[in-house]
């Protein structure tokens, strides 16, 4: 039997404590818990699109 250790599992290893400080970030926690605030989950989705509309823009240029 192999004990062998995918290579995303490995990079799941060695990021364990990055993805835990992650879940423990404030905005996180409250918007698990259902009390983040309209003003900042209304600001959070502004900024996201503004980026996603950038990573698109970044995308069809490297396309081209």
């Amino acid at each position: 039997m192999s004990t062998r250790i995918s290579f995303s599992q490995s990079l799941w290893d060695a990021n364990q404590a990055l993805f835990q400080s992650t879940l423990e970030l404030p905005f996180n926690q409250e918007l698990a818990a259902g009390t983040l605030s309209q003003e900042r989950f209304r600001h959070y989705m502004i900024q996201d699109a503004h980026y996603l509309v950038a990573y698109g823009r970044a995308l069809a240029v490297t396309a081209a």
